[in-house]
């Protein structure tokens, strides 16, 4: 093996140590809801711990991240790099939710509440816009919904998307979604990364958009 080879060898035994090392974010971020949440005395003291650990300490992490590494955008982000590390950081975040979508429709229930909490994230989100019941934010720091906007039920807006270039290497799209004053989104259409939605446009159900497109005048256009 050539001393290039060692070294893109290492690279990538190292990031795959540091990716497999973050799944157990989510486990021990529980674990330590609890053990805190028991440490208190009393239950006012238990209910605040509760909802501050769980809906305040993963987006003010998220938010203190952005600022010191920046937003992890780009196209064909690879594996080695520093986007990618504080991408998959910033995933293990939100796993939680992810896994348990029940906590965030909570926060739907007060109006204003979510697009607060999407703001802490890093997120531009209007308390104007209407989330319907079951609709999904995969990337909670990677959206800008303006007001007058409704995110349609099951709905899917993903800020990143996998896949592979021509070595069969695994690469990254990561970027904002935007969602312009009035649109629609269809039940269970899906956004990814890059996509804009047009002012008072409605993106039909069940429509997919690939990465970087615009739908205006009701069609997709590549940018």
């Amino acid at each position: 093996m050539t001393d290039s080879n060692k070294a893109k060898s290492a690279i990538n035994e190292k990031i795959s140590l540091y990716a497999i090392a973050l799944n157990y974010l989510p486990l021990a971020y529980i674990v330590t809801s609890v053990l805190l949440v028991l440490y208190c005395t009393t239950l006012m003291g238990k209910v605040t711990m509760a909802i501050a650990w769980l809906y305040l300490v993963p987006p003010v992490a998220c938010r203190i991240t952005l600022l010191i590494f920046g937003y992890p955008t780009g196209r064909s982000i690879s594996q080695n790099s520093n986007a990618f590390k504080v991408w998959w950081f910033l995933t293990q975040l939100q796993m939680v939710y992810n896994r348990l979508p029940w906590l965030e429709e909570i926060l739907r229930l007060l109006p204003g509440i979510y697009a607060t909490w999407l703001l802490i994230w890093g997120s531009k989100v209007s308390p104007f816009a209407y989330w319907a019941p079951g609709s999904k934010v995969v990337d909670r720091y990677l959206v800008k919904v303006a007001s007058g906007s409704v995110v349609g039920i099951g709905a899917i807006l993903s800020g990143h998307l996998t896949t592979f270039n021509e070595t069969q290497s695994f690469i990254l799209d990561i970027e904002f979604i935007t969602i312009e004053e009035g649109a629609i989104i269809g039940a269970n259409a899906a956004l990814s990364p890059g996509c804009r939605v047009a002012k008072t446009e409605l993106v039909p159900a069940g429509r997919m958009m690939q990465p970087f497109t615009t739908w205006r005048g009701g069609r997709k256009i590549r940018e």
